[in-house]
Parts: structure tokens; sequence; C-alpha cells
């Protein structure tokens, strides 16, 4: 979510991460306690397919169930990461694609340190 405050150019952003459902759940109560002072939702339309290794394993089930039900989806990439979905939003907010590309550098070296974990 993003909220930008009125009084001075400070932007606040509040990251939910978890799985899916964890996210969906922690957006609701947040909405609930907080009602007309929650943050504002935002929509990140990422243009390639998750770098994130669980996400190439698991999402691919989860966008073909999807894509059965809306056919307007997109086909190529629904889920992201939540780093990936950061540096995303950091970059459409006009960061250098630098900062960007890091990040994703940073999900590329978990998914090699992960593999070669026991």
């Amino acid at each position: 979510d993003v909220e930008i405050s009125q009084e001075s150019s400070l932007l606040r952003i509040v990251v939910l991460d978890g799985t899916y459902t964890n996210a969906k759940n922690m957006h609701k109560t947040i909405r609930k306690r907080l009602k007309e002072n929650a943050p504002k939702n935002v929509a990140l339309h990422p243009n390639e397919a998750s770098k994130f290794h669980r996400a190439q394993k698991t999402y691919g089930a989860s966008i073909a169930e999807n894509l059965k039900n809306n056919q307007n989806l997109d086909k190529k990439a629904m889920r992201i990461s939540t780093a990936e979905a950061c540096g995303l939003l950091l970059r459409e907010l006009g960061c250098q694609e630098e900062v960007q590309k890091t990040i994703l550098e940073a999900v590329m070296l978990n998914n090699v340190d992960r593999k070669s974990c026991p």
C-alpha cells in the first residue's frame, strides 16, 4: 500500500509479506482496524515471470487455475515475490533501473543459496 502525505512529499509504503492468503488476511485486518486511515492500495503489473524459486514451482498451477476463471488475466506474469514487487514498485516510482536489478540479483542469489542447503 502506498500513501503520500499531504503535508510533505514523504512517501510511506506498507509491504505485506507472506503467502497470498496471509497477506490478504493482514490487509483485511489493517482495513478493518484503521478504516478510513488505512493506506491506499497500488496495483503492479509485472511484465515477466517471477525469478523466485518457490514461485517457479507453485505459481504455474495457480496461474492456470486463475486463467480458467478469468480469461482477461495476463498469462505470462501474475505473481511475483515480495522482493520483486518492491523492486518493481520502486522502479515505477522513478528509481533507477539499477535498484530493481540489484533486488532481482538478491532474489537469484537466494535461489542459489537455498539449492545448496540440505
